[in-house]
């Protein structure tokens, strides 16, 4: 039986390959034994599908075109892996990543390019007409534009079946917009570092049965210098959620975490 659950990651990513045996090995001598996936693109989906032959039972795939690779797609490439998208989202368990990102990096890169990116969140999100799946939401600095665009998503009738925010780190209020529409919001190792204030005094408010405990491996270390992630991190991060949650519900570490695997499993079902 499963304990825990990394509510978001990224097994297929190539930084893994090599190593990704022992990862998954001292992942469930932690407790870990499934794996929420973020997608980036079809190359991406590709190695999620061969993950989870290898490991059946414990790999939650998600296929999505993200807000990284979509600034920096031209429309062609766009149209295409969206056709494939809309062809083969049947075979997974969420539709993400997909989302909006107005962080310092693309824009250091010159490719945030913020009406592209709505318009390919807009028709990203156009999918679930057809395939009703969760979404795994991936929202940095651009709260406003995306909670619009799901608003008026909602407004031709509620998400069928929600989903998370990936490494939520906004205030209580934005918090409470997600929760109204239906979403969980999922939390990462920014809260166990130093900072994100605004993100430490909204973790509290989070209802426990909405709360996702995360770790974005291989990127986000705790340590902010690490050359990668790995799903281990879960467990400190939970630790530092309950430390946060003290005054308010007084969960152990080892509850939310059981939680957040219950979560998942509401949300997603059972993987694929």
């Amino acid at each position: 039986m499963t304990r825990f659950i990394d509510a978001h990651c990224h097994l297929a990513d190539p930084r893994f390959a090599a190593k990704l045996d022992e990862v998954l090995a001292r992942s469930r001598e932690a407790g870990i034994g499934a794996w929420v996936q973020g997608g980036v693109d079809p190359a991406d989906w590709d190695r999620q599908l061969e993950i989870r032959k290898q490991n059946p039972g414990q790999i939650y795939t998600s296929f999505g075109l993200h807000p990284w690779w979509v600034a920096r797609a031209t429309r062609e490439q766009f149209d295409s892996a969206l056709a494939q998208l809309a062809v083969r989202l049947k075979d997974a368990d969420g539709l993400g990543e997909l989302g909006l990102d107005y962080g310092p990096k693309l824009e250091a890169l010159g490719a945030s390019n913020h009406d592209w990116q709505k318009e390919a969140f807009e028709r990203q999100l156009e999918l679930l007409s057809g395939t009703p799946k969760p979404l795994v939401l991936h929202i940095v600095r651009a709260h406003e534009d995306a909670l619009k665009i799901l608003m008026n998503r909602a407004a031709s009738g509620p998400f069928e079946r929600c989903g998370l925010v990936h490494s939520f780190s906004g205030p209580r209020e934005i918090a409470q917009k997600y929760l109204d529409l239906g979403f969980s919001l999922s939390i990462s190792g920014g809260i166990a570092r130093k900072g994100f204030e605004t993100l430490k005094r909204a973790v509290s408010y989070i209802p426990l049965d909405r709360l996702l405990v995360e770790t974005d491996s291989p990127d986000q270390p705790l340590d902010g210098a690490s050359e990668l992630n790995e799903p281990t991190s879960l467990i400190k991060i939970a630790r530092a959620i309950a430390d946060l949650r003290k005054k308010v519900g007084g969960e152990s570490a080892e509850r939310i975490l059981e939680q957040s695997a219950r979560n998942i499993t509401r949300i997603f079902g059972g993987p694929k």
